[in-house]
């Protein structure tokens, strides 16, 4: 009781607050020693596998037909660096607080439709049937552009987990409270062990699933953070060899601001 007291009080707390921050610290090192040693494997495979087909052209008396598959080979393994680098690029974004979402009205069609376009030759080269049901006029409040990327990221999920000659089905519809898109595959689904990762960073579903899918991890992490930060919830079903459902909800709210300058 009194002025030396309440100091030592005052440098307890301090030292407390430094232990905690150093635990901060040395958890988020740890954090970016694991994320770096993560993409360094992502890289090295397919790195390695474009030095061997590289290697493989040069031989003399190489087929044509063999020269050809050999040059799609490596435009599909630089197509996914090229994927994987720009996840990570947006990902690094958002970890930064650097994307600033916008929030204004747009309609649900104009989502689906500029997440689906890109999609249209790959699901057709693939024999996969795309259903949509949209109910009519739905508008929410957020920003289109990244809300596009977070379902594009989930449809591209759902096709590259469904054989061919499978399906995909994408439902919007919307209630007083919020905004549901749901997005269900006919796909490999997920087992009960991979089902509570699927949207960590970098989690590789089984080694058969990888090979088939070409995934690398990222794609349903962009998703989660970008549903998240519209303030929205993304919940996911699976039973395998039975499909995948998606289930994302966007609440309805109004903002703060005045929309004059709009």
């Amino acid at each position: 009781e009194g002025e030396f007291a309440v100091l030592a009080t005052s440098i307890d707390k301090m030292v407390q607050r430094m232990l905690e921050q150093q635990s901060i610290l040395q958890k988020e090192k740890v954090f970016l020693a694991d994320s770096m040693a993560d993409i360094s494997h992502q890289m090295k495979t397919p790195l390695t596998s474009i030095s061997l087909l590289l290697n493989l052209l040069q031989e003399e008396h190489l087929s044509e037909k063999k020269r050809l598959q050999y040059v799609q080979d490596l435009m599909k393994l630089t197509g996914r660096i090229d994927w994987m680098v720009y996840a990570l690029l947006r990902l690094a974004k958002l970890d930064a607080g650097t994307v600033q979402l916008q929030q204004v009205p747009y309609q649900i069609e104009d989502l689906i439709k500029a997440a689906v376009t890109p999609l249209e030759i790959a699901l057709d080269i693939r024999d996969i049937t795309l259903e949509v049901q949209m109910q009519p006029d739905l508008q929410h409040r957020g920003d289109i552009s990244w809300m596009t990327e977070a379902v594009s990221n989930i449809l591209k999920n759902c096709m590259e987990h469904t054989p061919s000659g499978g399906h995909i089905r994408i439902v919007t519809k919307d209630n007083p409270l919020y905004l549901l898109i749901k997005i269900t595959d006919s796909g490999r689904g997920f087992t009960k062990q991979d089902l509570p990762h699927i949207f960590e960073r970098f989690y590789r579903v089984d080694k058969a699933r990888s090979r088939q899918a070409g995934g690398s991890g990222l794609g349903l992490s962009i998703v989660h953070e970008l549903v998240e930060r519209n303030f929205g919830t993304i919940e996911v079903s699976s039973k395998e060899g039975e499909g995948t459902k998606f289930t994302v909800r966007m609440p309805y709210f109004e903002l703060e601001e005045d929309d004059d300058d709009a």
